[in-house]
């Protein structure tokens, strides 16, 4: 027998009402991808602590070439062919050499990590240089003057949103670079040794500077992509 169709009924429970939108997928589909970007976010926190460690052993051994340059200085001005003389000041420069290399890598390794984790975060950003300008750009002549800063520059704004605090760092750095090489040509070539300690007063006070500049920006990129980790993980 047939039902009687009652247009005063109420409609049954399991209807969906007209012009209601039906359930979709898109909350399971967000959920998956801040899953997925909760597990592609990996802070590179120890190669910050390595950067930390091999920038403040790299000025510490600054500061000791500076108080030594002045006793080398002396030496170099008292000798009949300043090429064969041997100092404190030589030797250390020399282990200075070496840990540089040591922060060249690691602080690139640490960038490059960076990036990634920045393009993970936003992925339509346009950084202006490539993956390979995170470890070239520091040696390649000429544009070595200007493309590390647009690396460390794009991994920060796209990271913290903005990349104020950069132009005190990079300045300081290439002033400490420049006074740097005048002390190497002071040594190589036997160029005036009076003008050693000066340079190497140069180059300490800038690289101090540029020093306590670079640990702020490592530590304010570590804490900004531990609350993007935090940020992830807390939407799955």
């Amino acid at each position: 027998m047939t039902q009687s169709f009652d247009p005063y009924a109420p409609p049954p429970e399991d209807a969906t009402p007209h012009g209601a939108v039906m359930p979709s997928a898109t909350p399971l589909y967000d959920a998956y991808q801040s899953l997925n970007q909760a597990r592609r976010l990996r802070v590179p926190e120890g190669l910050a602590t390595a950067v930390v460690v091999l920038s403040s052993v790299f000025l510490a051994g600054q500061l000791l070439a500076t108080v030594l340059s002045f006793d080398a200085a002396e030496a170099y001005t008292g000798a009949a062919d300043p090429m064969d003389v041997y100092t404190a000041y030589d030797a250390v420069s020399g282990l200075l050499a070496a840990v540089m290399l040591a922060a060249f890598i690691v602080s690139c390794l640490w960038l490059n990590e960076s990036r990634k984790f920045a393009v993970v975060v936003k992925p339509y950003y346009h950084h202006q240089r490539g993956p390979v300008w995170v470890w070239l750009g520091w040696v390649v002549p000429i544009v070595s003057l200007w493309f590390p800063y647009q690396v460390v520059r794009d991994i920060r704004r796209s990271t913290i949103r903005e990349s104020s605090g950069l132009a005190g760092w990079w300045s300081t750095w290439l002033i400490a670079n420049f006074f740097s090489y005048q002390s190497t040509q002071v040594t190589l070539r036997g160029d005036d040794g009076a003008l050693l300690p000066g340079f190497e007063v140069i180059t300490a006070v800038t690289l101090l500077i540029a020093f306590v500049c670079w640990l702020r920006i490592v530590r304010e990129l570590t804490v900004a992509q531990r609350a993007h980790v935090a940020a992830a993980q807390g939407h799955v």
